[in-house]
């Protein structure tokens, strides 16, 4: 899984009211830019949808026409 992860340049979380979220958190670590469900752990204490695109460290999507808005967005972004 760690290869996995660091090999991948961006994340996709789908899961809704998870806890916390180990798994987003992994993916950010290795370096992946993630999409994740915008609810509990990913969206309270994970990721910074909001700001400058400098300041966002991933996208949060509600929906599946959110999910689709922010690969999109997500895909586009250079990866650093």
């Amino acid at each position: 899984m760690l290869r996995v992860f660091n090999e991948a340049t961006h994340g996709l979380h789908t899961m809704e009211a998870e806890h916390f979220g180990i798994s987003c958190v992994e993916m950010m670590a290795a370096g992946a830019i993630l999409v994740a469900h915008n609810s509990a752990g990913p969206k309270v204490d994970i990721i910074k949808h909001a700001g400058t695109e400098s300041e966002r460290c991933g996208y949060l999507a509600n929906n599946y026409e959110d999910y689709v808005e922010m690969l999109t967005e997500a895909l586009s972004t250079k990866y650093p």
